[in-house]
């Protein structure tokens, strides 16, 4: 199981510890900030990256046409109308959805822990970190030896986001000041 811990901004995560002594229970601001995260995942996906992810490679493409039962990939040496619409709209990290759809929810693929000084949001997609950070294929049954995923960061959080979340503890702040 590989789990992606996804972490705040630096004056988030400046603002929380200064909070340590005083506040004892930060699972409110958790709750805004976890809905502020997984809008920021969705939107990543939604984007295809921010920045642009790396268009997924002609081999992969190849490989998932051939992997598709419903897709007769080739018919008489040649690829198929079918499969080449396939190719030419796939789209990295967006096959099946498995992998957005996994992020932040307590089930078995994904990742939500919660208590009163930790939020832990990811997923415990097996291939998640590949994806996320990037990666060399090693000499593995199925996988072709010494090809290279490119970082695909669907864990980030835009500046947008990180201007939320500061604003969320800040209310948060006042809100326990009252």
């Amino acid at each position: 199981m590989v789990i992606i811990e996804t972490r705040g901004t630096e004056e988030v995560n400046r603002m929380l510890k200064s909070l340590g002594s005083i506040v004892r229970d930060l699972r409110p601001f958790f709750r805004d900030a976890k809905m502020i995260l997984m809008r920021e995942v969705h939107e990543n996906f939604a984007a295809g990256g921010r920045p642009e992810w790396a268009p997924l490679s002609p081999t992969t493409l190849e490989l998932k046409a051939k992997g598709r039962n419903r897709f007769k990939t080739y018919s008489q040496g040649r690829i198929t109308k079918t499969t080449a619409n396939f190719m030419a709209s796939a789209k990295p990290l967006m096959d099946t959805g498995l992998l957005r759809a996994s992020v932040g929810v307590p089930s078995k693929d994904g990742i939500l822990d919660m208590s009163a000084s930790r939020l832990r949001l990811g997923t415990a997609i097996v291939y998640a970190a590949a994806q996320n950070f990037g990666k060399t294929n090693g000499p593995r049954p199925n996988w072709i030896p010494g090809a290279r995923i490119p970082a695909r960061p669907f864990m980030v959080v835009s500046r947008e986001g990180e201007g939320k979340l500061v604003r969320a503890l800040e209310d948060r702040v006042r809100s326990i000041a009252k």
